[in-house]
């Protein structure tokens, strides 16, 4: 009724003013009319009306003036228009154009470039905790939505009645691991008709591809009476509209599991900030799907089982206007100097199983294919922080780069959804690899500094370990910990064996007394393959702590090889080139917090060095 309600309000004032001027009984019909098509919209919609304009209200009240004074003008078949027959639309009409000027880009370029908020710049390497590889996502949206709805079609009834919510699918952290939660919703009328509630949902595993799909088939008493695919008041939205949330606009409505493992409707409360625009989010609502019971979490109060406040959307059009206004409205039209652009934000869990929103910058030219930044939103605070990254490949190099890789084009596969990690102290592009069916079918690992490190496996570990000796023959590998660090060790192999890979062949070795393994490749270690139980060796390796660690340098202390001058010096140029890549980030840090330093530690500096 509350729709009906706004309805009649609006035709009352649009066609009121035109009825009492002309006193027309055409008038009072069309104004019936308008009223039904009002509610028809406004009720079908589940509108809302935040903002100055109360959402579309002033819109469709000044599409009803407009009616009503075309309508009252009609005598016969001449239409006479005087002065006071316009003079109400024409008002309308100004007030609608002065409501949206004055929320307009134009007027507010620095108040939208705010919308992100206070943005830290930090060092990456020392502030990004290195992300344990045994929990990366490893399947993409399409590869999810694939095998949901692949198991959804196998069973029968319920295949034919639901199918799967895509809009409403979300990756959650569930006890430790990565999760796709796959809602399960009406397909259309006649299912929910007959149905009235939706079965359950449909759970992927994000790390494991070869995990089976879980279908949570619920209980009568615990299916779902309230979706976003219901009719009438059970429809999500318009439930949430009814039960007093007409002055704010819903966004990104998902279904996310508690600690218990109960499901809920997780739906962002946002208001207009400037003007009409410029949402921002206030909170979520959260809502039993069995019960229909509502509640209000505000921002900075939302249960920490809840993973994602803030939408994609608002994170993504926050940053472009964050780079498109760096100097102002009439920069960004004219000189269009330092503009910067976002790339589409990409939902990872850090090393704590943070959900994070990360965003590459680059420069609106079309030809770059350079990183600026990355930006990391975290997803329930909306808090920001920038890392510089001078020349890091941007996601569609890095996805040109794997899509190149001869293995990769001959089994005609295509990367899907690269996530940044930090790998080892690296900055680290996770790619999984997924065929025609957007099934899962290996996973590609690149250094965003250094694209020609493209790593293939046909699993994480795979790829890892072939990332590591690739980094470890570039000297680019970095230790676990934030300070680099490298071990030596010296001693006899109880233990050799040899891996063919796709990308090569990897020796692995084991030291008497040592409870780590060591791998390294014959491409940067030429004498490796002539190892063998009984060897005494020395090895440099980094120390990461895990249990295969990639080598920095091999020497068999028992096989004693004459070089050529020419090999030696060559030798010399490999490890000088590993030594200079080693110290690049270090002289990032040293850099960066040089052009950070205060008056006072600038000239702290000063007096160390004339000492």
């Amino acid at each position: 009724m509350t729709y009906l309600f706004i309805a009649l309000l609006v035709g009352a004032i649009a066609f009121v003013p035109a009825a009492i001027i002309r006193k027309s009984w055409a008038t009072a019909v069309a104004c019936c009319l308008y009223v039904l098509v009002t509610w028809w919209v406004l009720y079908g919609n589940a509108d809302g009306f935040a903002g100055p304009m109360f959402g579309s209200a002033l819109f469709l009240l000044l599409v009803g003036s407009v009616i009503a004074a075309v309508v009252s003008c009609q005598d016969d078949d001449t239409v006479v228009v005087g002065l006071r027959d316009v003079v109400f639309p024409v008002g309308l009409a100004l007030l609608f154009i002065g409501v949206l000027f004055s929320g307009s880009e134009f007027l507010n370029a620095s108040e939208y470039r705010a919308l992100i908020g206070d943005m830290e710049k930090r060092v990456w390497t020392q502030d990004v905790q290195p992300k344990d590889p045994q929990h990366v996502r490893l399947v993409s949206r399409e590869n999810a939505l694939y095998l949901s709805k692949k198991v959804v079609g196998e069973l029968g009834t319920v295949g034919s009645q639901f199918e799967v919510q895509e809009e409403s699918i979300t990756l959650q952290a569930i006890k430790g691991e990565l999760w796709y939660v796959v809602p399960l919703d009406f397909a259309g009328w006649r299912a929910w008709n007959n149905a009235e509630t939706a079965v359950g949902y449909v759970m992927i595993h994000a790390e494991d591809p070869n995990h089976q799909p879980v279908v949570k088939h619920l209980d009568k008493t615990k299916q779902f009476a309230y979706t976003p695919g219901a009719w009438f008041g059970h429809d999500l939205i318009r439930h949430i509209r009814m039960n007093g949330y007409f002055r704010v606009d819903l966004n990104g409505t998902h279904l996310e599991i508690d600690e218990e493992g109960n499901p809920w409707w997780i739906t962002a409360i946002s208001k207009p900030s400037i003007g009409q625009f410029g949402d921002k989010v206030t909170g979520v609502v959260i809502t039993n799907p069995v019960t229909g019971e509502i509640r209000f979490a505000p921002l900075g109060e939302v249960p920490q089982w809840v993973d994602r406040v803030m939408p994609a959307s608002f994170v993504e059009d926050y940053l472009n206007y964050w780079g498109e206004y760096v100097h102002g409205w009439w920069a960004a039209f004219s000189s269009r100097l330092d503009l910067t652009e976002p790339e589409d934000p990409s939902l990872i869990y850090g090393s704590a199983h943070d959900p994070m929103f990360v965003s590459g910058i680059t420069s609106r030219n079309t030809k770059d294919d350079s990183l600026i930044g990355v930006v990391y939103t975290h997803t329930r605070t909306g808090k920001s922080v920038i890392y510089e990254v001078k020349g890091g490949a941007t996601d569609n190099a890095v996805m040109s780069a794997v899509s190149k890789f001869q293995d990769v084009q001959f089994k005609h596969l295509h990367p899907a959804a690269p996530q940044l990690y930090n790998l080892y102290g690296t900055m680290a592009s996770v790619v999984p690899l997924v065929n025609e069916n957007h099934a899962y079918s290996g996973v590609a690992v690149v250094n965003i500094n250094n694209v020609q490190q493209v790593a293939i496996g046909r699993s994480l570990s795979e790829a890892v370990r072939q990332y590591q000796r690739l980094l470890g023959s570039g000297g680019d590998l970095a230790s676990l910990s934030k300070e680099r660090q490298t071990a030596v060790v010296e001693g006899v192999i109880t233990r050799v064996k040899q891996d063919i890979t796709q990308n090569g062949s990897a020796y692995y070795l084991v030291i008497e007394g040592v409870h780590h393994a060591f791998v390294g490749g014959s491409g940067e270690f030429p004498v490796l393959p002539l190892a063998q139980v009984g060897d005494r060796v020395k090895i440099e390796y980094f120390a990461s702590g895990e249990s295969i660690l990639p080598m920095h340098t091999f020497n068999n202390l028992t096989l004693v090889l004459e070089k050529t001058k020419g090999e030696e010096s060559v030798g010399q140029r490999q490890m000088e080139s590993r030594e200079a890549n080693e110290d690049k980030p270090v002289r990032r840090t040293v850099e960066e917090r040089i052009r950070n330093a205060t008056p006072e530690e600038l000239r702290k500096l000063d007096d160390v060095l004339k000492k």
